[in-house]
């Protein structure tokens, strides 16, 4: 007996160890509550400039033997006192200035002007992603240069960027109507400016730069502007430019720290290749263009992903096509367990599971009347076809979304186009299927189906639905009501509670903004929460909200992609209030695609997140998991432990039984 009972602690010891490991390590990090003054980036902002607020005299250059400028530095007295410094252009009436004639039209009109400038060092071999310029000036003049009397069109303020080399780069140029008060200037460099300033100090392959050092001058100057024939003669007056702040900076791509990612627990990539389709085909053509478009997970809790394969233009162009519908079926852990693909030049759309089935929609080209008919089909969880139903007319038709009823009725979102009709028409369309794949009935209205959100959700009592503004209907897909502002995503709970993102302008500070809204099921807002990505000198990114997602307990997950400078993708959580707990970054190889690409994500109840996405330059379909909700994710492998030594104990004690009764 005593034998058996170490035998049996031996194996269950064995059998903990083996379970030890897959007990899951928070390496990704826990939610906690954030300030979204900070949002975690891939872009380093640093003002390059080492004494932007003037606290000592920079150095002056005077151009020209006019006589006519001068300066003064001004040390701030007391802490309600400024920095500044002041260039002034004092002029009398008859004394000329040397006209400069042609040359580069980043200097001024005339050989005479002042200018001051700050010197800094430039040393990463590489371009800056962007650049800003803030300056905080002022503009008085005198006699006939007051403002109110023309004289504003003499001159001109100017900033630059001098490299080691003497070419001389143009930031900013200011134009009338000035303002005899300081004003803050924020101007936005382009990329020919950031080329020809910085490009002389990156080297090439060989070790090689075009500027003698790394060494470049921000400069501020004024200048006298050319203003109708022998502009000055009759002018006597001054007009002075007064400086207190200025600021460049760079935006440089760099690595976020590892707070600020969430990594994928798990990930995958699949591509499809071209050999599939044509055997014979020469190895140079090794890739098929990737669409992914929609997944889902089963109550089994496999991951169903629905992508697009289509050749690519070099295969075109052998006189050789293909487009496949294709269905997969991913284990929990992003292992692929089978694919199926559908008949040639069959395009998918959406995919749910219902009932222990696999539901697809999208088109299917018909050649007896030359168009798109609506494909509507239903698999089993292997991926085979139990049956498929097309429905058309002589327009183009397109399933776009499915939603099934609590009494087990289809119902199919779908689009009618046809491009060749004066005006083109673009409207929507709603199918109702039975259980055999029948069309019961379809109804079909005047809102673009492209206009807005192609998904419906079904609740109890109706339908919703987003083509340019959210509408829900009952279930003869008439309308109930609506909320007439126009949103991006939004997902609806089981308690028929709506949730909303969409992107707005500030009105007062011009920010881009992603709005993300609670509507209760009676349409009235619950909450609602802006969110912003604002940098170190305070621009904003643009930003687009691509999914949203909601759990049981009521916390929204929100996938935003800043769209202009980083590109990052940040993965949002606000808890049942609207508050923001955490944002982190994921998805890290995405670019502009994903603004006119699907984006799905879906959330399971053990708080592993997926989201699909189409790799860079369509190449595959790339799916990651992630930990969002990380207590729950421990409990789910606490349960499977629990479980596992439940079954070890059970084992132990039927052993035992067995070898009580054998003796």
């Amino acid at each position: 007996m005593f034998h058996i009972s170490k035998k049996i602690i031996l194996y269950s010891i064995l059998t903990l160890m083996i379970c030890q490991p897959i007990i899951p390590i928070d390496k990704t990090g826990t939610y906690s509550s954030v300030s979204t003054d900070t949002p975690p980036s891939s872009i380093f902002v640093e003002n390059i400039l080492e004494d932007p607020s003037l606290d000592s005299e920079p150095e002056v250059v005077i151009e020209g033997d006019s006589g006519e400028f001068s300066y003064v530095y001004h040390k701030a007295d007391d802490e309600n006192d400024f920095n500044h410094m002041n260039l002034t252009w004092e002029h009398s009436s008859g004394n000329e200035l040397d006209f400069r004639t042609g040359g580069n039209e980043a200097m001024p009109d005339y050989w005479d002007f002042i200018y001051f400038y700050q010197e800094f060092e430039w040393q990463d071999n590489e371009l800056p992603l962007d650049a800003t310029l803030h300056l905080n000036y002022n503009i008085n003049s005198t006699g006939s240069f007051v403002l109110e009397n023309g004289g504003q069109n003499t001159f001109r303020c100017y900033v630059w960027l001098i490299d080691s080399s003497e070419n001389w780069i143009m930031l900013y140029e200011s134009f009338p109507p000035y303002i005899e008060e300081y004003q803050q200037k924020e101007y936005y460099l382009n990329y020919f400016q950031i080329r020809d300033a910085w490009g002389g100090t990156i080297e090439d392959s060989s070790g090689e730069q075009e500027d003698p050092s790394d060494t470049v001058r921000f400069a501020v100057g004024l200048a006298p502007e050319y203003y109708e024939t022998y502009p000055f003669d009759d002018f006597n007056g001054s007009v002075t430019l007064s400086i207190r702040e200025m600021k460049l900076f760079t935006y440089m791509k760099t690595e976020p720290t590892e707070s600020d990612i969430l990594d994928p627990i798990y990930n995958t990539t699949w591509h499809y290749p071209p050999e599939n389709v044509f055997p014979d085909i020469s190895n140079e053509y090794n890739e098929s263009l990737m669409d992914f478009r929609d997944l889902t997970i089963a109550d089994d809790g496999f991951v169903y992903v629905l992508c697009q394969a289509r050749n690519t233009f070099d295969l075109y162009s052998t006189g050789r096509s293909y487009s496949y519908q294709i269905l997969m079926k991913y284990s929990p852990e992003l292992e692929l367990v089978w694919t199926s693909r559908n008949a040639n030049l069959t395009y998918g759309f959406d995919i749910i599971t219902y009932d222990g089935f696999i539901y697809t929609t999208g088109n299917k080209w018909n050649p007896s009347h030359s168009s798109k008919d609506l494909l509507f089909t239903k698999w089993s969880l292997e991926g085979e076809k139990v049956w498929e139903t097309q429905w058309g007319t002589f327009h183009d038709e397109l399933g776009m979304s499915i939603g099934v009823s609590e009494d087990g009725g289809f119902y199919v979102l779908g689009g009618q186009y046809n491009h060749t009709l004066e005006p083109m028409l673009d409207r929507s369309v709603f199918l109702k299927f039975d259980s055999s794949g029948s069309v019961e009935w379809n109804n079909t209205n005047e809102f673009p189906a492209r206009g807005g959100n192609y998904e419906i959700f079904m609740v109890s009592d109706g339908i919703f639905w987003g083509p340019s503004y959210i509408m829900k209907l009952d279930f003869n897909c008439e309308q109930v009501w609506n909320i007439s502002t126009f949103h991006y995503k939004y997902w609806v709970d089981n308690a028929g509670d709506l949730y909303t993102i969409r992107t707005s302008t500030a009105p007062d500070t011009n920010i881009e903004e992603l709005n993300v809204t609670k509507w209760e099921s009676n349409d009235e807002i619950e909450w609602s929460s802006n969110y912003s990505l604002i940098y170190k000198d305070g621009r904003s990114d643009n930003i687009e909200g691509l999914d949203i997602t909601v759990n049981s307990a009521g916390d929204v997950y929100v996938l935003v992609l800043g769209r202009s400078l980083s590109w990052d993708n940040h993965l949002l959580k606000y808890n049942q209030d609207g508050t923001l707990m955490s944002d982190k970054l994921v998805c890290p190889e995405v670019d502009e695609a994903m603004l006119w690409q699907t984006t799905k994500m879906m959330l399971k109840e053990n708080g592993v997140l997926y989201i699909g996405y189409t790799e860079l330059c369509s190449k595959g379909i790339k799916l990651e998991a992630y930990v969002a909700d990380q207590e729950l994710f421990d409990q789910g492998w606490i349960i499977l432990v629990i479980i596992a030594i439940i079954g070890i104990v059970s084992v132990a004690l039927l052993l035992i039984i067995y070898q009580t009764k054998i003796r």
